[in-house]
């Protein structure tokens, strides 16, 4: 992973003010809390910034599920054979 991609990451967690997580419950609370700070009228970068943000982290959330399922198949592939 470039240098770059990891930054972006880590901004998007400051955004949304919470710790890295996979939680998806709790990503969109926080997205929901931070969009009542940065209303889209009154700040329309930042709330761009927040939305990349919310689609980051829920990027690298689904895409942590979506690792863990495949290891799980993975896993039992063989095991009926």
């Amino acid at each position: 992973m470039s240098i770059l991609g990891m930054e972006s990451r880590m901004d998007a967690w400051k955004w949304l003010g919470i710790e890295p997580t996979k939680d998806l419950k709790a990503i969109k609370t926080a997205y929901a809390n931070m969009s009542k700070k940065y209303h889209p009228e009154e700040y329309p970068e930042e709330f761009k910034k927040l939305q990349d943000a919310y689609k980051a982290a829920v990027k690298f959330a689904k895409g942590n599920q979506e690792t863990s399922m495949k290891l799980q198949e993975q896993k039992y592939d063989g095991f009926w054979e």
